[in-house]
């Protein structure tokens, strides 16, 4: 017996017996809709030996499409096999549209499913003006009258408590400002509007932006209005187009203050430190070392930072190596460093003072004029050892020179050294004695001269 077959093979449900599973299901996707809507019909049968017949569904609703699947499923402890069907309906007229009861054939007789009810509206007015809590505009910027270079936080926020479609949002133009975004565009659920509302209302949607901003010039700045548009969708049958605009802001920019000469940087927590690659105390004559200083501040950018240059000294050069700014974001807050890596070269053993390296900057938290430093320190640039000082010393002499200071620098054993300064003094004498035959051929061989007339 075929698989389907003994599968099919179920205890029939009674017809009056409504609170029982059927082999036959009928389920509406809604229970009331408006009239010029579609409704879908969700159709699940087992455990049937013939087609089932769906011509009755149409008989108050025209079909428009349908589809077709199956799914194994447990049935009263038993596995079967669920034959599926999904169609589209648009029923005709105002009222209630009846779909069904449809009536199927198993082995055990027919079976019976429910009917499924659907109440069509009339067609609901369709002029709707949204008020100013379903859609909203919210612009703001903090300090409102800030310095030159200054950190502004500037918010946007869009708020509407229904979807909106083809929607159009112009953002105000930020040239006047180095601008850092936060987050754009970033759409969740405002639950703070929505704790005096009735539970019953749709939730209030925000889409919101956050930009760091820091005016690149004083005087009067204007930001623009933001402008947007679309059309918020109430429900299928009330829509209404939105064209919202917020006011423009107009910003006070201050100049710098008047402590400020050839300096500034307005900022907040800024710190000025000193990392050196070795213990400065330990510099003799000729060594290198290698000194990096680190500027960091909050409400800055990395590129906002000066550069910082250490006062030449006589007795040590300064040369810049390297030179790394980097900016993060830490919540809301920026905060930005700057290295800069210097190679120092001790250039004699005299005791050397390190200038104090001063930072002046602009407390924006104060509003007042402040400064970070570095101490200025005492460095004893120490003696070279003496093999070290021997061998450079030896460099700018001559052979005979070096011969001598190599000897001197030698370490001898009292008969090493003897027999040592026995065979110089051969050599000398040897270097003395053996020119005299040679110069006294040279003065045979030479004409001799005639006598005088």
């Amino acid at each position: 017996m075929p698989v389907l077959a003994v599968l099919s093979l179920l205890a029939v449900t009674p017809i009056d017996a409504d609170d029982t599973a059927r082999e036959i299901q009928l389920t509406p996707s809604e229970s009331s809709i408006f009239i010029g809507d579609s409704v879908f019909i969700d159709i699940e049968a087992y455990g049937l030996i013939e087609e089932l017949d769906v011509s009755s569904l149409s008989a108050n609703a025209d079909l428009l499409r349908e589809s077709f699947g199956t799914r194994i499923s447990v049935v009263e402890g038993k596995v079967v096999e669920i034959h599926t069907r999904r169609m589209e309906y648009l029923p005709r007229d105002i009222g209630t549209t009846t779909f069904g009861p449809l009536t199927g054939v198993t082995e055990a007789g027919p079976v019976e499913s429910s009917a499924a009810h659907v109440r069509v509206l009339p067609q609901a007015d369709t002029i709707w003006q949204p008020e100013s809590r379903d859609a909203n505009i919210s612009v703001r910027l903090s300090p409102i009258a800030p310095h030159v270079g200054q950190e502004l936080t500037l918010d946007i926020e869009l708020r509407h408590r229904f979807p909106v479609v083809d929607e159009r949002i112009e953002l105000p133009v930020l040239d006047a400002f180095d601008v850092l975004p936060i987050f754009e565009e970033r759409r969740t659920i405002d639950r703070s509007a929505d704790e005096n509302t009735p539970d019953t209302a749709p939730p209030t949607r925000l889409v919101a932006w956050r930009y760091k901003l820091w005016p690149r010039r004083s005087g009067p700045q204007r930001i623009d209005a933001l402008d947007w548009s679309g059309t918020l969708v109430r429900s299928r049958t009330r829509r209404a187009s939105i064209a919202l605009q917020s006011n423009p802001i107009d910003v006070s920019v201050l100049p710098r203050s008047d402590d400020a000469a050839g300096w500034w940087l307005p900022a907040r927590n800024l710190s000025l430190s000193e990392q050196w690659s070795r213990d400065p105390r330990e510099l003799t004559a000729g060594d290198d070392i290698e000194r990096t200083l680190t500027v960091q501040a909050n409400g800055v950018l990395a590129n906002h930072l000066p550069r910082i240059e250490p006062l030449a000294t006589r007795s040590i050069s300064s040369v810049a190596i390297d030179e790394r700014r980097h900016q993060e974001l830490i919540g809301d807050e920026v905060r930005s460093t700057a290295e800069f890596r210097y190679r120092l070269t001790a250039r004699s053993p005299v005791p050397v003072f390190l200038d104090t390296v001063r930072v002046v900057w602009w407390d924006t938290d104060e509003n007042r004029a402040t400064e970070a430093i570095v101490p200025a320190r005492r460095v004893n640039i120490g003696l070279p050892d003496r093999a070290d000082l021997l061998s450079n010393i030896a460099l700018e002499q001559n052979a005979w020179t070096r011969l001598k200071i190599a000897l001197a620098s030698a370490k001898f054993s009292t008969t090493a050294g003897a027999v040592l300064a026995v065979v110089l003094a051969l050599a000398l004498l040897l270097t003395i004695t053996l020119p005299w035959p040679h110069r006294l051929d040279q003065r045979n061989q030479r004409p001799h001269r005639l006598p005088p007339l």
